[in-house]
């Protein structure tokens, strides 16, 4: 049997599932240390809400737990897992040269340290509002797409704190509580806000039909590497964006003011999707071995004495089948998506 990944795409898949099965035991542990350090029992639970949005609807994201303080203070978290030897090795050396150089000074922030049994783990507290503080920030996450995931959750979820928990495949290394500041997330949210008027707009308005993207994304459709290594094109692209208005846009109301679904509840559970539009249409597209051809070498057929002669002519008939039935749902389909 051939493998269904290869090469970086199976290298990635293992240890993205290795960072899903480590993110509850990360927050267990985080869970004692905070209690461990703040005896007064201000953290009392931590869920895993999934998909959440607040008042402003084009800001929504799915943080791995949420942290409930005081019984009013949901801060979000994230979690890494350094799952290679390289990226575990890169995370302890920075822990602990920022530990060595005491960089996290009474001004700056505040570092405890715990004993793990095989080794340390720190609880870092740090305010990410002057310079000195950013630098540091970009220190402690140099990714700069993972300061822009913490950012957005904390900006999600309305709150100037964020939890971010890092570990190998087991145990938790660090835990760190950053606090943005009302300036930085209002700021954000306004990036965001002008993201959304100037290129995502025109995907919230209400109405049956599925929009048709603007010249500058259907041009990167055949230009964007990314988008050929993802085997996205328009029919893929359209049926996505299809279901996605399903769940987000009250799509029969072409008076609505507010493009939020009223009839999907949040937060929304992990999904699995199965689109088989794009899926149907490629299979018809290609050569031999696909899905369709599959299904007709399992197909017996049963056109009298079964010879050589008759089973090419009913595969042929088969074949024209199948096309005649796509090429039908083809000339017949249009853009409305119920």
């Amino acid at each position: 049997m051939k493998p269904l990944r290869k090469g970086n795409d199976e290298g990635q898949a293992k240890y993205a599932a290795l960072g899903h099965r480590a993110e509850k035991p990360f927050m267990k542990q985080a869970f004692d240390l905070f209690t461990k350090k703040y005896a007064d029992g201000r953290l009392e639970a931590i869920y895993s809400p999934g998909l959440v949005h607040n008042h402003h609807f084009f800001l929504r994201g799915t943080a791995d737990g949420v942290a409930v303080i005081n019984g009013d203070l949901a801060v979000p978290i994230e979690c890494k897992c350094r799952a290679s030897s390289r990226s575990f090795s890169r995370e302890r050396i920075r822990i602990n040269d920022l530990q060595n150089e005491n960089a996290f000074r009474d001004e700056v922030g505040r570092s405890s340290e715990f004993d793990m049994g095989t080794h340390k783990a720190y609880i870092v507290e740090m305010d990410v509002k002057s310079k000195e503080q950013l630098k540091l920030f970009h220190r402690c996450v140099p990714d700069i797409n993972e300061r822009v995931q913490l950012l957005h959750h904390a900006a999600t979820y309305q709150s100037e704190w964020c939890m971010f928990l890092i570990g190998n495949d087991t145990s938790l290394m660090v835990m760190y509580i950053f606090r943005f500041g009302e300036e930085i997330i209002d700021a954000y949210t306004k990036i965001c806000e002008g993201i959304y008027k100037d290129h995502l707009e025109w995907i919230y308005k209400p109405g049956q039909e599925v929009p048709t993207p603007p010249k500058g994304w259907m041009e990167a459709f055949n230009k964007s590497k990314a988008l050929k290594y993802l085997r996205m094109d328009k029919v893929a692209f359209m049926a996505a964006v299809a279901l996605w208005r399903a769940l987000n846009i009250n799509v029969n109301d072409a008076k609505a003011t507010s493009p939020e679904s009223t009839t999907i509840l949040y937060p929304l559970p992990p999904i699995i999707r199965f689109d088989a539009g794009p899926v149907s249409f490629w299979n018809v597209l290609k050569g031999g071995g696909d899905t369709i051809t599959d299904l007709l070498d399992r197909f017996q057929e049963r056109l009298g004495q079964r010879s050589e002669n008759n089973v090419a002519v009913a595969r042929l008939i088969l074949y024209f089948v199948v096309a005649f039935h796509r090429g039908n749902q083809w000339c017949t389909a249009d853009m409305k998506f119920p």
